[in-house]
């Protein structure tokens, strides 16, 4: 049996107790795990002598916090050769010293040894944190990067398996929902910092204001992809990925994302389009709308970086490429405030719940009560 676990009868429970429990501070502290037999108690005990190493030295030793430290400069080091890219690195960063922070029992994890976290730790107690207030899509990247950070202490020799694998989050609806809502982006900043802006990043600049598409979306966006005479953008693939390595042209964000953007309200934005095709040579439609002098796709760190620097020499505060599409927003609610739905489809949202929650803020509360006096109106008298 393994140091410091006990197997124990409960007989007011009628079960057996599993007591993983650990001296900290003078306390007894861990998880203790209950079964209906001795033989169930037996098979979580073997999983449990499963995960730890056969050797009592060097990395066996290491806390959490030490792991960490550890797996941040092997990301740096592969960061410094390129093998992976600026954000994914600061993510990395991010999410795994704040895993350091969560909770086991009431032990901080930064302090627990490595091999002392269980698959049943991370399933019942850990996700239960992680997951709070996150989205899925975010659930999935933390769970990838700590994944990949438990990966590397089997490596290393701090544990023989890695408690992450075939984790599953149980989102609830109230994790899901958790949207951070945005300020409007006053339309003296765009203004201002298109005119510090040369071509094309000025076009590239107003086009996104104007249209709302995302990053991913707008630097692979071809020719073919918009129809001038029906003043129509086609939206159907974006670049996936963050870095070099990992870039790739697939599906757009969600399935609501393929979706047509109409450019009725942006003439001066239709006419520059239209002069930027001659200008071009009428290119084929395969070819890219903003492509580099070599024809290829711009990279999105770059207009990110261009953009920036023109807010600064204008004066203003920095703002960044995806509030350009919080601008585009804004101007569809002054425009149709009662029409979510249209809203919602223009901007490519999953379902007209994310865009109530990220942008219904911004509907004036006259509105809002206008809207529903009409509906209760419509209902008529119930008694």
């Amino acid at each position: 049996m393994l140091d410091n676990v006990k197997l124990n009868y409960v007989p007011y429970l009628k079960q057996w107790c599993v007591d993983e429990r650990v001296m900290v501070q003078g306390k007894r502290q861990g998880p203790r795990s209950y079964f209906n037999t001795k033989e169930e108690a037996g098979r979580y005990l073997k999983l449990l002598e499963n995960e730890k190493p056969n050797n009592s030295s060097g990395s066996f030793q290491w806390t959490m916090k030490t792991l960490v430290q550890e797996y941040i400069k092997e990301e740096k080091s592969r960061f410094d050769i390129g093998e992976v890219g600026d954000s994914v690195y600061t993510r990395v960063h991010f999410v795994c010293n704040s895993f350091l922070n969560y909770t086991v029992d009431s032990m901080l994890v930064a302090d627990l040894k490595v091999h002392y976290i269980t698959a049943s730790m991370v399933q019942f107690e850990i996700m239960q944190q992680l997951v709070k207030g996150r989205a899925k899509r975010t659930v999935q990247e933390h769970l990838a990067y700590l994944r990949g950070m438990f990966s590397f202490a089997v490596q290393k020799g701090c544990r023989t398996s890695n408690p992450f694998n075939e984790i599953k989050p149980k989102l609830t609806r109230e994790s899901n929902l958790s949207v951070k809502k945005i300020k409007k982006i006053d339309p003296h900043i765009i203004t201002a910092a298109l005119n510090e802006l040369s071509e094309p990043w000025q076009l590239m600049t107003k086009f996104a204001a104007l249209t709302g598409l995302r990053s991913g979306e707008q630097v692979i966006l071809t020719w073919g992809d918009v129809d001038l005479d029906n003043l129509t953008v086609h939206v159907t693939k974006a670049l996936k990925g963050k870095s070099k390595q990992y870039t790739k042209i697939g599906d757009p964000k969600t399935y609501n994302s393929r979706r047509r953007v109409y450019l009725d309200h942006a003439p001066e934005l239709v006419t520059e389009l239209k002069e930027l095709f001659i200008k071009q040579g009428r290119p084929a439609p395969d070819k890219y709308v903003f492509p580099t002098r070599d024809g290829s796709y711009q990279k999105r760190r770059r207009k990110r970086e261009k953009l920036q620097a023109a807010c600064k020499k204008a004066g203003y505060d920095q703002i960044t490429w995806h509030d350009l599409r919080h601008f585009y927003a804004s101007i569809l609610i002054a425009r149709i405030p009662e029409d979510i739905k249209t809203i919602s489809e223009q901007l490519g949202h999953g379902s007209t719940r994310i865009t109530e929650e990220v942008y219904g803020h911004w509907i004036d509360d006259p509105l809002k009560e206008n809207s529903t006096r009409a509906k209760l109106q419509r209902v008529g008298s119930v008694l």
